[in-house]
């Protein structure tokens, strides 16, 4: 049987205004899961002997802002992703018995993936994509030119509507401020 963490924790700076505590133990709670998740505001020189304490501890959590790149250099392995990303937003130790590694993942860019996977028919890749989903014509190389690894381009939600349908388009540059309309 593998052990699983003796701790949850977030690490940021700020981190006291984050709701993921009330939600996160909420869902430990109703699974049964007899482990509590805590945020601690960390101070960027700090992090590396935090992540240490809470490695000696066999803690796993969730890094946030502004130590997601700073992670990358003090996490023993990275998955592909967070390694491609330079950016690490989970952690955990693995072979915890003999010594422990800490590991760190990207979970960012999956959930982001998701999101717009669910929200859109196809993932647009490069510059102009939301010219494509339009129906316009783009050869292959001019359209990728210098982008072989690049992030997707997601076009803005004015271009989504667009995209989706001239109308709500339209009908939403028509549309008053909420301050005008008064």
């Amino acid at each position: 049987m593998i052990a699983g963490p003796s701790r949850l924790v977030l690490l940021g700076n700020p981190v006291s205004h984050s709701l993921s505590p009330v939600f996160q133990n909420a869902a430990l709670r109703s699974a049964g899961i007899p482990l509590t998740y805590e945020a601690i505001e960390v101070a960027a020189p700090d992090l590396g002997h935090v992540l240490a304490l809470l490695a000696e501890d066999n803690a796993a959590g969730n890094i946030t802002i502004p130590h997601k790149e700073a992670a990358v250099a003090l996490c023993a392995r990275l998955s592909p992703l967070a390694e491609r990303v330079g950016a690490v937003n989970t952690f955990w130790m693995e072979d915890a018995a003999g010594g422990g590694v800490l590991v760190g993942d990207n979970t960012d860019v999956g959930g982001f993936e998701l999101l717009v996977k669910s929200t859109m028919d196809a993932l647009p890749r490069g510059r102009d994509s939301h010219k494509r989903q339009a129906g316009h014509d783009t050869d292959d190389a001019e359209r990728d030119e210098g982008l072989p690894d690049a992030p997707r381009a997601v076009p803005t939600s004015q271009e989504r509507l667009e995209v989706d349908s001239p109308t709500t388009a339209e009908k939403a540059r028509r549309r008053k401020p909420a301050a005008e309309s008064s």
